[in-house]
């Protein structure tokens, strides 16, 4: 399995739209970051420095989500048409390692390339604004990795489809088009509920807001890694089915 793994991060390095993506991920945090200073949403008091930006920017990244979730699916299902995991099951791997190697890599490399934005503005704003002038109540470094930590198990629970639509369809423009249609109804669905008041915990880009928002009782954490969890085990899940008995191409 530990090969596996070493594989996908070799073809991960060598992916020239891996390295778009993270560009582009820089380029537009640092870029946008200072429309952010002054703006209210979602603290109610106007972010002014590096870490509320920081929350500022992932709070809203929805359009974000759409935008990797489409190219990365398109990285994903790349391999699925060039014949790669056909050639990781015929040199003797089992499906499963296979899978869940592909999997495990694909959410971290697309977590990496989504945390380059916020992150990419909390530098550029902390630079020139101070890194933390007490407008978010909770520490510093307690508050970037409490965010951190939620925002990355919400993001797998976003980009699991890709990886259910790659094992699916097994074509790179099939898996991009319907993880980017699959991610723009999520979106959509949660801006239809937060207009009528209704906090939709039960979508994954939302679960990515709420985790922005302090302070956040013991319980609404669990809540909410708990519908990331559950979200992202049952798309792996339902992959793995679908990858475990259909033919490889």
């Amino acid at each position: 399995m530990l090969a596996l793994i070493k594989m996908e991060f070799y073809q991960l390095v060598r992916n020239r739209l891996f390295y778009l993506m993270a560009g582009i991920s820089i380029v537009f945090g640092a870029l946008m970051s200072s429309g952010y200073i002054g703006d209210t949403n979602p603290f109610g008091v106007p972010m002014a420095d590096g870490l509320s930006v920081f929350g500022g920017m992932v709070y809203d990244s929805t359009m974000w989500l759409i935008v990797i979730g489409a190219m990365s699916a398109l990285m994903l299902g790349q391999s699925a048409s060039d014949k790669t995991l056909a050639l990781a099951v015929s040199a003797g791997h089992s499906r499963t390692s296979v899978y869940f190697c592909k999997a495990l890599v694909f959410l971290l490399a697309v977590n990496i390339v989504m945390f380059f934005y916020p992150f990419a503005g909390l530098i550029v704003t902390g630079a020139a604004q101070g890194f933390d002038k007490g407008i978010i109540a909770e520490p510093f470094a307690q508050y970037l990795l409490r965010v951190t930590g939620m925002v990355f198990l919400a993001n797998c629970a976003v980009f699991s489809v890709s990886i259910l639509l790659m094992a699916v369809f097994q074509d790179a423009a099939k898996t991009t088009a319907c993880a980017a249609l699959a991610i723009i109804l999520e979106s959509f669905g949660m801006i239809f509920f937060l207009s009528r008041r209704m906090p939709p915990l039960w979508l994954p880009p939302y679960m990515a807001r709420a985790a922005v928002f302090t302070p956040l009782s013991i319980s609404q954490v669990i809540l909410i890694l708990t519908a990331c969890l559950g979200f992202t085990a049952l798309l792996l899940g339902a992959g793995y089915f679908v990858f475990r008995k259909r033919e490889i191409k």
